[in-house]
């Protein structure tokens, strides 16, 4: 595969997801939780592993490395984001069918 055509397709992953999910936000129907961090995992640098927590029994998970074509929040706090043990956090998601997308973060 040709460089012009990886770049046409991840551009194209990347525009889908971005209008999927702005409509989802967009059409308010989000499902929120609230409440402080627990059963947090922190994804290494390297990657290999995915980031994952718990916020009032509501499990998350993603990777820096696994969202081409999904979007949503996915930066873990090796690569500077801000979710971590303990943070009190009102978060905005939807399940896809695949994970519960991240699309509205506020932390304390």
């Amino acid at each position: 595969m040709t460089t012009g055509a990886i770049f046409l397709l991840v551009a194209w992953l990347s525009t889908k997801s971005y209008i999927e999910n702005r409509e989802i936000y967009n059409s308010k129907d989000l499902l929120f939780v609230e409440g402080r961090v627990m059963k947090y995992c922190s994804m290494p640098y390297e990657g290999h592993a995915d980031e994952t927590f718990e916020v009032n029994g509501v499990g998350f998970v993603f990777s820096d490395y696994q969202q081409i074509g999904i979007g949503g929040y996915n930066n873990a706090a090796s690569h500077g984001g801000v979710i971590k043990s303990n943070l009190y956090v009102r978060i905005g998601y939807y399940n896809n069918g695949e994970r519960k997308v991240i699309l509205q973060l506020e932390t304390e």
